[in-house]
């Protein structure tokens, strides 16, 4: 259990008190740079619509790469 979950529990904070305190700690997270994975090259099979265009043909293909990452 969370230490904020934990005052809550115990009285110690006040539903509006929580709320607050949850809102926040969501909104510093926002605030902080995100650190983003190097990009990575995937084989997967396209079907080319012209010269510049392209589609996926299997998506779970191209999101099992994510998957993979962590």
């Amino acid at each position: 259990m969370t230490p904020l979950a934990e005052k809550y529990q115990a009285g110690e904070l006040s539903n509006e008190q929580l709320v607050n305190e949850l809102i926040n700690g969501v909104a510093k997270r926002y605030r902080e740079p995100v650190e983003l994975l190097p990009a990575k090259t995937v084989p997967v099979h396209v079907v080319r619509n012209g010269e510049k265009d392209y589609e996926v043909l299997t998506q779970d293909e191209y999101l099992l790469t994510f998957a993979q990452q962590s």
